[in-house]
């Protein structure tokens, strides 16, 4: 029998008693990776290296411990020999230096030219973490990134263009898209159209893509294709190509090669394994090409697999840009047994001599890019050695990575860089995509976590490489990609620090400077003892809203960006979770109507005037009592037509049993700007389905809606349908099935 642990550690589990354990470890791997090995042609070769790989960088092909075990105690422990392992010496600094320090002092960046220069940085950190319950500590401070010997591309900001979906049909005159935050920077999106076709997917069980044919003067359904081993959740449309994004749980080998892994116990009155390869371990991110030129024949191309969790995407000058975070999975450390405190020194031992022995492929993720009938067309490590960027000061084991595609071609990646350290928000101008990563300064005076936001900024090379060029700190916790906004070459980012009683919003202004995000300047004390519930920025003005009991929208002057003010307040009760510019100096809010002590009574649409920054006033005001919108947590969900001054905002009103969505006039004339209901668009279409006990049918609650030509489309999980857009008469619609 042969183990995957490497002799050294082999050794020391048989004298332990563990060498079960990774007898019945290595057969579960076996099992789970029998199918890379296996082809239905013997001949068939595949690619094992990473992508875009240099010579420098060939992949360590050593097997790794597949699983995290659980280690009973030495019959002596306590007093038991130490097992002799190399140890690297502990940092001179262990302590992470504050947020402050962390996002004003420039730290001078190290060189990681190869794998093994990567390898011994990994080592120093994991050595002084390491302890019987794994590894300890994600949310280090951020200082610049180390980079290996690479050019780094001048930031090239990319003119808005229509590299998505393009076609006869012009964006913007004849049809809209998905409601994005920045122009000329797509996103995905549940459902994509090219003025001729609309492309969704099922929303029964995300695993089905549909087409349907808009264009001819009796619309319908054209052609469905279920998508195997994955839940997907937003797709590009690029000419007849649709590339579909989402996660699957059985790792990076195509359905059928590999087994799903599963919980064991083995059978030994000393010896427990716990929790063998979890299922959250195998997760990987999906991207599946579909090929739509017949639509009623649609057929998958390709699939990519990449170890790791789907974050966000973006897309602009002809490529895509997938963010994807990547747990060092494949280490298979072990952990004490429950209930035996004494087994804590053997599993802190055991788990020290296997970071010790680990290779770079352990640390770093793998992917697969395999045809529709599983031919591997290329698999390994996911990124070179010299792609991946090491904080000067620690920040997790975490992979964060940034794959880059052309949407224009047959999927491939064109290139992939990584930072070790965590995100969670992702936002994007044409030239820059910024990843952020929120963590907490534990305080002792006050017993709680302090927030702080890391950013990376990444340049996006019109190539389709992305490259690191700085990192930076702001106090607070951002809501959302909002938030975020880069202006002359600057980025403002709006957070809410400090707990309940004391909290306060800022503006905080980073520059670029030489690998650091400085801090440049800073405004304060918006919202005392409220959070931020929407913020919206227009070139050198922020609109922000904060909220407990009575909505602030603040106007922040940014055009001095060392010395950003706050111009103007309006106090009003209920807020906005999300303001759309609608004309010059007017922004339309969605949120919520609320009292005077803050109980939300209802969804409110606010029409706000900005042209006097010093005194905002609010002209108008809808309210729909009980009722709540979907476009308060996702903003794809609100449509603007400007050429028609409409709005349809998707509405579950509770008090007359109502889901649908609703369309209003927004009227943007200077002499008598107001917001007016036209009318209440609803799925009620033939046979009712059952509705639950409060009225509620998921099957019709709009979700998107779009135009196209002189029709307004909206869709909900089971229907598609058009109304004239003149009269918002109902014309047509098309069942989804589900």
């Amino acid at each position: 029998m042969t183990t995957p642990y490497p002799r050294k550690i082999r050794s020391r589990l048989i004298a332990t008693g563990l060498f079960a354990v990774a007898i019945a470890m290595s057969l579960i791997a076996a099992s789970c990776s029998s199918s890379e090995d296996a082809t239905d042609d013997p001949t068939a070769t595949t690619a094992e290296t990473p992508i875009a790989s240099s010579t420098t960088d060939a992949p360590n092909n050593e097997t790794v411990p597949p699983a995290t075990t659980a280690v009973e105690p030495d019959e002596d422990d306590a007093t038991s020999e130490e097992l002799t392992t190399p140890v690297m010496p502990p940092r001179s600094e262990t302590e992470p230096p504050s947020s402050e320090s962390s996002s004003e002092e420039q730290i001078s960046l190290r060189s990681f030219d190869d794998c093994d220069a990567l390898m011994e940085n990994i080592l120093e950190e994991a050595l002084v973490r390491v302890g019987p319950y794994g590894l300890d500590g994600d949310d280090g401070v951020i200082g610049p990134l180390a980079r290996g010997d690479l050019a780094i591309a001048e930031s090239a900001s990319v003119s808005p263009s229509a590299d998505l979906a393009t076609s006869a049909p012009t964006q913007g005159e004849d049809f809209s898209g998905t409601n994005v935050q920045v122009e000329g920077v797509d996103e995905a999106d549940i459902v994509k159209t090219d003025g001729r076709r609309i492309v969704g997917i099922s929303r029964s069980d995300s695993s089905e893509i549909w087409i349907a044919d808009v264009a001819s003067s009796a619309p319908k359904l054209l052609g469905r294709l279920a998508l195997q081993d994955g839940w997907y959740r937003e797709m590009y449309l690029a000419g007849d190509r649709v590339f579909v994004i989402g996660s699957s749980s059985v790792g990076i080998d195509p359905p059928g090669g590999g087994g799903v892994f599963e919980n064991e116990q083995a059978d030994s009155s000393e010896i427990a394994v716990s929790a063998i390869a979890p299922a959250w371990d195998a997760e990987a991110v999906v991207i599946t090409e579909v090929d739509i030129s017949d639509p009623e024949n649609p057929e998958v191309v390709r699939h990519l697999r990449a170890e790791g969790r789907y974050v966000s995407s973006r897309a602009t000058g002809g490529y895509a840009r997938v963010v994807i975070s990547s747990p060092p999975h494949k280490l298979g450390l072990v952990q004490p047994q429950y209930g035996y405190e004494s087994s804590m020194a053997s599993a802190e031992r055991f788990n020290r001599l296997i970071i010790q022995e680990s290779a770079v492929d352990q640390w770093l993720p793998d992917y697969n890019l395999h045809a529709a009938d599983g031919e591997s067309i290329g698999r390994g490590r996911l990124m070179e050695c010299s792609r991946v960027f090491i904080p000067s000061e620690f920040s997790g084991f975490n992979q964060v990575s940034v794959l880059s595609f052309a949407t224009g071609e047959s999927l491939s990646p064109v290139d992939v860089v990584s930072t070790m350290t965590n995100g969670e928000t992702v936002y994007a101008s044409p030239g820059n995509l910024y990843v952020s990563h929120v963590a907490y300064d534990y305080d002792r005076e006050l017993d709680r976590g302090d927030p702080r936001t890391t950013v990376h900024k990444f340049s996006l090379d019109p190539s389709g490489s992305a490259d690191y060029e700085g990192s930076g700190t702001a106090a607070g916790r951002p809501i959302n990609q909002y938030a975020f906004h880069e202006y002359d070459g600057r980025l403002f980012v709006a957070t809410t620090s400090g707990g309940w009683e004391d909290s306060e919003s800022f503006v905080t202004v980073l520059e670029d400077d030489g690998g650091a995000l400085q801090q440049v300047g800073k405004v304060g004390n918006l919202g005392r003892g409220e959070d931020i519930y929407a913020v919206r920025y227009i070139g050198d003005k922020a609109y922000v809203v904060t909220f407990r009991q009575t909505d602030p929208l603040y106007v922040i002057d940014l055009s001095d960006p060392t010395n950003p003010t706050t111009e103007g307040e309006l106090k009003i009760t209920g807020y906005s979770a999300y303001l759309h510019p609608v004309g010059e100096n007017l922004l339309l809010g969605v949120g919520r109507e609320a009292d005077e002590t803050g109980r939300v009574t209802g969804a409110k649409m606010s029409l706000f005037d900005v042209s006097d920054p010093e005194n905002p006033r609010t002209l108008d005001t809808l309210v729909i009592d009980d009722g709540s919108s979907e476009v308060e947590w996702d903003a794809r969900a609100f449509l603007w037509w400007a050429p028609e001054e409409l709005a349809v905002v998707p509405i579950s009103d509770w008090e007359n049993k109502f889901t649908g969505a609703i369309a209003l006039a927004v009227s943007t004339d200077a002499a008598d700007p107001k917001i007016t209901m036209r009318t209440r668009i609803s799925h009620d279409i033939g046979q009712q389905s059952d509705e639950d006990r409060w009225g509620y049918d998921w099957e019709r609650q709009i979700t998107r809606s779009m135009v196209i030509n002189d029709d307004l489309w909206t869709l909900s999980p089971g229907y598609l349908q058009a109304n004239s857009l003149d009269t918002l008469d109902r014309k047509a619609w098309i069942d989804i099935p589900n």
